[in-house]
């Protein structure tokens, strides 16, 4: 098995400040009218104190924004020893401050939640055993015994959670080879949208990685591909794909077509996979989430 390892991604905490200037407003006081008796048995009014000027209340909100990063060279090799100085960000085609950039070495310490979505949907039904052998294959490829976390997850018309996170591996095979029949619709967005949402959000760990097996070619799904990107994106999770579409020369996987021209469902998984840091992988190529 041929695999190609992917750098831990950089993570650059861009820190954005905003002021908002807000006047704070006096009221005025309203003198009570008085009769002629009353004005000359009233003692004279003190001087009146000028009134304060309108005061500024400055607030200040400080955001802070992960961007995930994966540098590769010419042959897709991971290209290590990178500084901040070696980046540049920019907002609208002008240059970025930031203030952060968290080397391998630190995320490295932190464990890794894994999430692996299986598409079951009737255009599965010839590649269910090249799938399983993909997703357990990444598990055991990408994850680090009694450190990292990985949940299981197949979706059709719905989305199952077959196995929550988990250090252990013989339970996450079980619930791999449990899968035993395809369903018919393919709702990749919704799988993808509903994970991070539910678990990812309350992953107890920044370093969040998702896998999607599939042709990438939703026919089912509410959310748009645009909503599954946003939702990674809020939650940090970077979004890996194994396509079931192509296959590997030399190779025979049954189901699998080999050399296939890259299609709709393959330039959907370059942009979940793109927009979050991620790649999409063709055939038995597995990525690797540490250095």
């Amino acid at each position: 098995m041929k695999i190609v390892r992917l750098w831990t991604p950089f993570v650059i905490l861009v820190c954005g400040l905003c002021a908002a200037a807000t006047p704070a407003r006096t009221p005025r006081q309203q003198p009570g009218a008085q009769t002629p008796a009353q004005a000359q048995q009233t003692p004279p009014a003190p001087r009146a104190t000028p009134a304060p000027q309108d005061e500024v209340q400055e607030g200040v909100t400080a955001r802070v924004v992960r961007v995930p990063v994966t540098v590769l060279d010419k042959k897709g090799q991971p290209v290590t020893g990178l500084t901040r100085n070696d980046f540049q960000v920019f907002e609208d085609k002008r240059p970025v401050q930031f203030d952060f950039l968290g080397e391998s070495a630190e995320i490295e310490k932190q464990p890794v939640f894994i999430g692996v979505l299986m598409d079951t949907s009737s255009s599965t039904a010839g590649k269910l055993g090249f799938e399983k052998e993909a997703a357990k294959n990444f598990l055991y490829t990408v994850t680090r015994t009694r450190k990292d976390q990985a949940a299981f997850v197949t979706f059709d018309d719905d989305v199952t959670l077959r196995q929550d996170f988990t250090k252990n591996l013989n339970l996450l095979e079980k619930a791999i080879d449990n899968v035993k029949k395809p369903g018919t619709q393919t709702a990749l967005f919704d799988a993808v949208w509903q994970f991070c949402d539910e678990k990812m959000r309350s992953a107890a760990s920044t370093r969040r990685a998702l896998v999607v097996i599939t042709d990438g070619d939703d026919t089912y799904s509410r959310a748009r591909i645009e909503d599954a990107i946003q939702i990674a994106q809020k939650t940090d999770t970077i979004i890996f794909a194994i396509s079931t579409k192509g296959g590997f020369t030399g190779s025979a996987v049954p189901g699998v077509e080999a050399g296939t021209v890259k299609d709709s469902g393959d330039k959907e998984l370059d942009r979940l996979a793109d927009a979050t840091g991620g790649r999409r992988l063709q055939g038995q190529r597995q990525a690797r989430l540490h250095g």
